[in-house]
């Protein structure tokens, strides 16, 4: 057994000192990225503790532990601040003329592999569970399968129940950790179902452009422009 356990020790050792000079090149790629998610998850997996939900305080001055418990007041605050539209009171539009008629939403199989390309890798997944890295390197083989799911979704005017759930994830924005009301929710939904989100987005602004239906005024979701260009014309 002692023999055993030495031959165990050197073998772990060795492996230790292979793994240095990758560890090594790897600390020094992620600090020439301009990219920071990859460098703060990086410094985060070395840090001994892990930040979590602190201990809530219930309306009744309780003190919640339990992850149930704190799911609880997180889910009814953001619930409440859940902004419900008004489909009596929706604005009229006037009829603008256009040149080209709308288009179809009509894609390839190249198109939606172009897509999954350009997924960032170091994104997290949604609830489906499939990563952004593995539809990525997969692109070539699923290519064909998610083109048949997103033409018989749009056909039918349905989608798929794994699309429509998400996961939540409270993230403290000020001190008081304790209060429900100093977190905010960021959810991490399906990717196959952002990507056909992206292609018929596409699809929309290609029209829009076309046709010359954007206003100056837009800025939001267009390309080359931002809410720092809007800040730009406000205050120029």
């Amino acid at each position: 057994m002692e023999r055993n356990y030495k031959i165990y020790v050197s073998k772990k050792n060795q492996a230790k000192w292979a793994c240095q000079p990758a560890e090594k090149e790897f600390e020094k790629k992620i600090s020439r990225e301009a990219n920071p998610k990859p460098f703060y998850k990086y410094a985060q997996s070395k840090l001994k503790t892990r930040s979590r939900i602190a201990e809530l305080k219930a309306p009744d001055g309780t003190i919640l532990t339990a992850p149930k418990e704190k799911a609880e007041p997180l889910n009814n605050f953001f619930s409440s601040v859940f902004t419900q539209e008004a489909y009596d009171h929706m604005p009229t539009f006037s009829d603008r003329n256009y040149d080209e008629p709308a288009l179809d939403v009509s894609f390839t199989v190249a198109d939606i592999e172009k897509k999954l390309k350009t997924l960032r890798p170091n994104k997290s997944p949604g609830a489906d569970g499939l990563h952004p890295r593995v539809l990525c390197e997969l692109r070539e083989h699923i290519g064909e399968p998610l083109y048949n799911l997103f033409r018989k979704s749009l056909d039918t005017g349905d989608l798929p129940d794994d699309w429509k759930m998400g996961i939540i994830s409270p993230i403290s924005k000020k001190r008081n950790k304790q209060m429900p009301s100093n977190y905010r929710p960021v959810s991490l939904t399906s990717m196959p179902c952002k990507t056909l989100e992206h292609i018929v987005r596409d699809i929309i602004v290609k029209h829009l452009d076309l046709n010359g239906l954007l206003t100056s005024c837009q800025h939001g979701f267009v390309k080359g422009r931002s809410c720092v260009t809007q800040l730009f014309d406000v205050l120029d």
